[in-house]
C-alpha cells in the first residue's frame, strides 16, 4: 500500500504499508497534486529499487486519474 500525503499546494508520496505488514516510509517525491509524472517517478524508483518487475500486482486505487494514469505507464 502506498499512500499520499498533502504539504499545503505540493503532494509527496512515500509512507505504506509493506509486505511484512509493518508500516513503513518508502520515500518522498514531491510534486503537484494529482500528477501521473510524480506517481510514475514513484513506482519506477521503488522498481529500481528491487520491487519485483516480473510479479503480478492487484493494484486497488481511488478515483484519482493521476494515480490510474502513473500505474498505466508503469505496468503496461
Amino acid at each position: 500500500m502506498i499512500d499520499g500525503i498533502h504539504f499545503g499546494g505540493s503532494a509527496g508520496g512515500g509512507p505504506g504499508i509493506a509486505e511484512s505488514r509493518r508500516k513503513t516510509r518508502f520515500g518522498v517525491w514531491q510534486g503537484a497534486t494529482e500528477n501521473a509524472t510524480v506517481v510514475k517517478g514513484l513506482l519506477e524508483d521503488l522498481l529500481d529499487r528491487g520491487l519485483d518487475r516480473q510479479r503480478r500486482y492487484l493494484v486497488v486505487m481511488d478515483g484519482s486519474k493521476a494515480l490510474r494514469a502513473g500505474v498505466q505507464r508503469v505496468f503496461r
